[in-house]
Protein backbone atom coordinates (compact mmCIF):
# COMPACT_ATOMS: atom_id res chain seq x y z
CA UNK A 1 0.00 0.00 0.00
CA UNK A 2 1.00 3.38 -0.66
CA UNK A 3 -0.32 6.68 1.75
CA UNK A 4 0.51 10.46 0.41
CA UNK A 5 -0.32 13.31 2.58
CA UNK A 6 0.42 16.81 2.37
CA UNK A 7 1.77 18.39 5.39
CA UNK A 8 2.39 21.76 4.44
CA UNK A 9 5.61 23.40 6.12
CA UNK A 10 6.01 20.14 7.72
CA UNK A 11 9.10 21.54 9.37
CA UNK A 12 9.75 23.44 12.40
CA UNK A 13 12.91 24.34 14.12
CA UNK A 14 14.36 21.77 12.15
CA UNK A 15 12.29 18.59 13.53
CA UNK A 16 9.73 16.98 11.57
CA UNK A 17 5.91 17.86 13.29
CA UNK A 18 3.48 15.55 14.94
CA UNK A 19 1.69 14.49 11.97
CA UNK A 20 4.82 13.08 10.08
CA UNK A 21 5.95 11.68 13.25
CA UNK A 22 2.63 10.60 13.75
CA UNK A 23 2.64 8.97 10.27
CA UNK A 24 6.09 7.18 10.44
CA UNK A 25 5.38 4.14 13.36
CA UNK A 26 1.59 3.55 11.65
CA UNK A 27 2.75 3.54 8.19
CA UNK A 28 5.86 1.22 9.28
CA UNK A 29 2.31 -0.95 11.22
CA UNK A 30 0.81 -1.05 8.31
CA UNK A 31 3.30 -2.23 5.94
CA UNK A 32 2.41 1.40 3.52
CA UNK A 33 5.49 3.23 1.88
CA UNK A 34 5.67 7.18 2.63
CA UNK A 35 6.82 9.87 0.74
CA UNK A 36 7.79 13.02 1.77
CA UNK A 37 7.34 15.97 -0.53
CA UNK A 38 8.20 19.51 -0.59
CA UNK A 39 6.72 22.32 -2.99
CA UNK A 40 7.66 25.74 -2.83
CA UNK A 41 5.80 28.80 -2.07
CA UNK A 42 6.27 31.24 -5.11
CA UNK A 43 8.20 33.86 -3.81
CA UNK A 44 11.01 30.78 -3.99
CA UNK A 45 10.89 30.30 -7.67
CA UNK A 46 10.54 33.71 -9.19
CA UNK A 47 9.50 37.14 -7.65
CA UNK A 48 7.29 38.45 -10.34
CA UNK A 49 4.64 35.39 -8.77
CA UNK A 50 5.22 36.83 -5.71
CA UNK A 51 4.38 40.37 -6.60
CA UNK A 52 0.67 40.03 -5.94
CA UNK A 53 0.96 38.48 -2.53
CA UNK A 54 4.11 40.36 -1.67
CA UNK A 55 2.61 44.10 -2.11
CA UNK A 56 -0.59 42.99 -0.03
CA UNK A 57 1.10 41.73 3.24
CA UNK A 58 4.87 43.09 3.16
CA UNK A 59 3.97 46.58 2.84
CA UNK A 60 4.15 47.12 -1.04
CA UNK A 61 7.97 46.01 -0.78
CA UNK A 62 8.91 42.85 -2.97
CA UNK A 63 11.77 40.56 -1.83
CA UNK A 64 13.64 38.15 -3.28
CA UNK A 65 13.88 34.97 -2.01
CA UNK A 66 14.71 32.52 -4.84
CA UNK A 67 17.75 31.61 -3.07
CA UNK A 68 16.05 30.43 -0.34
CA UNK A 69 16.67 26.58 0.11
CA UNK A 70 16.45 25.87 3.44
CA UNK A 71 12.76 23.84 2.98
CA UNK A 72 14.32 21.12 0.68
CA UNK A 73 17.67 20.93 2.26
CA UNK A 74 15.69 19.92 5.43
CA UNK A 75 13.77 17.58 3.83
CA UNK A 76 16.21 16.00 2.16
CA UNK A 77 18.40 15.36 5.73
CA UNK A 78 15.12 14.24 7.87
CA UNK A 79 13.97 11.56 4.38
CA UNK A 80 17.49 10.79 3.81
CA UNK A 81 17.89 9.71 8.20
CA UNK A 82 14.50 8.47 7.74
CA UNK A 83 14.64 6.00 4.98
CA UNK A 84 11.86 7.97 3.11
CA UNK A 85 11.62 8.77 -0.72
CA UNK A 86 11.80 12.76 -0.99
CA UNK A 87 9.54 13.70 -4.17
CA UNK A 88 11.06 17.35 -4.55
CA UNK A 89 8.87 19.92 -6.62
CA UNK A 90 11.00 22.84 -6.66
CA UNK A 91 13.09 22.17 -9.75
CA UNK A 92 9.29 21.76 -11.47
CA UNK A 93 8.10 25.07 -10.54
CA UNK A 94 11.37 26.68 -11.00
CA UNK A 95 10.95 25.83 -14.53
CA UNK A 96 6.58 26.75 -14.65
CA UNK A 97 6.17 28.67 -12.01
CA UNK A 98 3.87 31.37 -14.55
CA UNK A 99 0.24 30.49 -13.80
CA UNK A 100 0.48 28.47 -11.35
CA UNK A 101 -0.26 30.45 -8.33
CA UNK A 102 -3.32 32.20 -6.79
CA UNK A 103 -3.35 36.36 -7.49
CA UNK A 104 -3.09 37.13 -3.51
CA UNK A 105 -2.43 33.70 -2.06
CA UNK A 106 0.64 31.88 -1.36
CA UNK A 107 -1.15 28.43 -2.35
CA UNK A 108 -1.15 27.14 -6.37
CA UNK A 109 -4.29 27.55 -8.44
CA UNK A 110 -5.73 25.05 -10.01
CA UNK A 111 -2.80 24.24 -12.60
CA UNK A 112 -0.20 24.38 -10.06
CA UNK A 113 -2.28 21.79 -8.05
CA UNK A 114 -2.53 19.62 -11.60
CA UNK A 115 0.71 20.41 -11.81
CA UNK A 116 1.54 19.01 -8.76
CA UNK A 117 -0.35 16.32 -8.53
CA UNK A 118 0.93 14.85 -12.02
CA UNK A 119 4.42 15.28 -10.16
CA UNK A 120 3.43 13.14 -7.58
CA UNK A 121 1.86 10.42 -9.48
CA UNK A 122 4.89 10.23 -11.84
CA UNK A 123 7.46 10.19 -9.27
CA UNK A 124 5.36 6.87 -7.46
CA UNK A 125 4.16 5.85 -10.50
CA UNK A 126 7.08 2.91 -10.66
CA UNK A 127 6.86 1.51 -7.12
CA UNK A 128 3.07 1.57 -7.67
CA UNK A 129 3.20 -0.71 -10.49
CA UNK A 130 5.78 -2.57 -8.53
CA UNK A 131 3.88 -3.32 -5.50
CA UNK A 132 0.74 -3.90 -7.49
CA UNK A 133 2.48 -6.50 -9.31
CA UNK A 134 4.02 -7.99 -6.38
CA UNK A 135 0.21 -8.42 -4.68
CA UNK A 136 -0.57 -10.12 -7.78
CA UNK A 137 2.25 -12.82 -8.02
CA UNK A 138 1.31 -13.82 -4.37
Amino acid sequence: SVFFFQAEAGIRGYELTGVQTCALPICERKGIQLYLSSYPYPWMVSIESAVPYQLKYFENVVYDFRLNRVHPQLMDAYSARLDLPHLNAYPLFERTHRDRYGEIDQHFNAKGYAAYAEFLFDSIEADVRASLGARAAR
